[in-house]
């Protein structure tokens, strides 16, 4: 029997980890159906077998076009893997990148309620996970941190799991960061924290907002149709 790993040890790829294991109200979270995990650039071709063994099928990439310029990921041209790029950064009106934009100005609670808002992307994401082949759904960004933790967070959000889960899915990024890397040598210390309360105000803004995360989804154009394909790819 395969073994169902929680973070993936990955040398060239940090903060992989697996979604699987949560309880929620009709079962658990399903092991191996979903991977959140840093930037991709410097896994090697033993790892890209990895990650396919392990039954990764589908890559969405949350990054900007400027990340991924200084970065590629190999696996976009890798047939094994159906690869789509979301930017999930909103774009400031002002023309201002996500590498050139001033970050010391801005929280990170404040920019995760952003990214929610950022709804036409947000759908995007969640439709390419829909409609994702079999198999398991990895999607990154460059810390694994803040895009990626708050699709985690809407994904465990829909299946019911504990608050508390949640957070503290998203509370250990920090610990798994790797400091060294080329982008996030330029971001301010203040972004690289991973406070529970962070997360925590974009919860809290899908409550005060919506009412619950399944109307934020309808919000974002997701119907109740998708967010049932989503559940089944979700709860075992």
């Amino acid at each position: 029997m395969p073994l169902n790993l929680i973070r993936l040890p990955l040398e060239n790829v940090k903060n992989c980890r697996d979604l699987g294991g949560y309880p929620t109200p009709q079962g658990i979270t399903k092991w191996r159906s979903f991977l959140r995990s840093g930037d991709l650039g410097r896994m090697n071709d033993q790892e890209g077998k990895v990650l396919h063994d392990f039954g990764v099928r589908s890559v969405i990439d949350l990054r900007s076009p400027e990340e991924c310029e200084l970065s590629p990921n190999p696996l976009a041209a890798d047939p094994r893997f159906r690869y789509t790029i979301v930017d999930l950064i909103p774009r400031p009106l002002d023309g201002e990148t996500f590498m050139t934009r001033d970050l010391s100005k801005i929280t990170l609670g404040d920019l995760y309620v952003s990214i929610l808002e950022h709804k036409r992307q947000i759908q995007r994401v969640f439709t390419q996970i829909a409609d994702a082949p079999a198999g398991a759904v990895l999607f990154h960004c460059t810390a694994g941190k803040d895009r990626t933790g708050v699709v985690a967070m809407l994904l465990l959000g829909l299946a019911g799991v504990d608050e508390k889960d949640i957070l503290c899915n998203y509370q250990v990024s920090s610990t798994y960061l790797d400091i060294t890397h080329e982008v996030l040598r330029r971001v301010p210390v203040n972004m690289l924290e991973s406070r529970p309360e962070y997360l925590k105000q974009a919860m809290d803004h899908i409550q005060n907002r919506y009412g619950n995360i399944e109307k934020y989804f309808e919000a974002c154009g997701l119907d109740a149709s998708i967010q049932s394909k989503i559940l089944s790819r979700m709860i075992e």
